[in-house]
C-alpha cells in the first residue's frame, strides 16, 4: 500500500494533486459514493480493448485524486444553476466511467442470449439511465473529506486506490476504487466497493432477477420506464 500525504480544497492546483487529503466542498457522501459505485468488478470482462499491461498504483491515485478535485469544481454553487452542475457532473461521468463494461457486467449472462439490437437498446438505455440517474443526484452536497489513504496493485491490469470519507459526525467510510489504465493514457473507474459491498455487482443481482422473469426484454423496459419518469420529473 502506498502512503499517501495530505492536502486541502484550498491548494488544489492541478500540479500538487499527487497526494493528499480532498475536501469535498458541495458532496454529500451517500450521492457521491453512489457515483463512483457504479463501477465493480468489471474487470472479469473481456472486451476488445486497448488495455495497458499494467495499472501503476501511484498512476491511479493520482487520477482518483484529480477526478475529486475536479468534481468540486463542477459541484462548486457558486458557478452555475443546478442544471448546469448537473451537466457538467454528467460530462465527469461520462468521461471517466466505463460505460460498456459495466453494462455488460450488470447484464452478466443474459448479454450473450441478447439479439444484436436488444443490446444495442439496452446500451444506449443503460448508458443514459447511468448519467441522468447520477448527475441528477449530484446536486446538493455539502462538505465532506475524502482521505486518499494509499493505492496497490489489485490484479494484472488493474489498481486499487483506497480512500476514507469523513463526515461531520459518525466514523470514516471506506471505498475503495478499481482503476485501469489504457494504452491510450486514459484512465477509467471499473469499480468502487463502498464498506466491503460491490455496487455494481448489486446492480447485477437487479438486473438478473428481473431478466430471470422477463428477460433481456424485461429489463430494457425498467430502464425505459425509469427513464420516462425522470423526463416527467424535470
Amino acid at each position: 500500500m502506498t502512503p499517501i500525504g495530505t492536502i486541502t480544497a484550498a491548494t488544489m492546483p492541478s500540479e500538487e494533486l499527487a497526494t493528499g487529503t480532498t475536501s469535498l466542498k458541495n458532496l454529500r457522501i451517500g450521492r457521491w459514493l453512489g457515483v463512483v459505485a457504479l463501477t465493480l468488478t468489471l474487470g472479469v470482462l473481456s472486451l476488445p480493448t486497448n488495455v495497458s499491461a499494467q495499472t501503476p498504483p501511484e498512476e491511479a491515485h493520482s487520477f482518483i485524486q484529480a477526478l475529486a478535485a475536479q468534481a468540486i469544481e463542477a459541484l462548486d454553487p457558486a458557478t452555475g444553476t443546478l442544471q448546469e452542475r448537473e451537466g457538467r457532473v454528467r460530462l465527469l461521468l461520462s468521461e471517466n466511467l466505463d460505460l460498456e463494461r459495466m453494462g455488460r457486467f450488470a447484464l452478466a449472462s443474459n448479454w450473450k442470449k441478447a439479439k444484436p439490437d436488444q443490446r444495442m437498446e439496452y446500451m444506449k438505455l443503460f448508458s443514459e439511465f447511468v448519467l441522468s440517474t447520477y448527475s441528477r443526484q449530484l446536486g446538493g452536497y455539502t462538505g465532506q473529506t475524502l482521505n486518499v489513504v494509499g493505492a496497490e496493485k489489485l490484479t494484472k491490469r488493474d489498481a486499487l486506490v483506497s480512500t476514507e470519507i469523513h463526515q461531520a459526525s459518525g466514523p470514516p467510510i471506506a471505498a475503495a476504487w478499481r482503476v485501469r489504465k489504457f494504452k491510450n493514457g486514459d484512465f477509467k473507474i471499473l469499480d468502487v466497493v463502498f464498506e466491503k459491498l460491490s455496487m455494481v455487482q448489486a446492480q447485477q443481482e437487479q438486473f438478473m432477477s428481473i431478466a430471470s422473469r422477463d428477460g433481456v426484454d424485461g429489463v430494457i423496459q425498467m430502464l425505459r420506464l425509469k427513464l420516462t419518469k425522470y423526463g416527467a420529473q424535470s
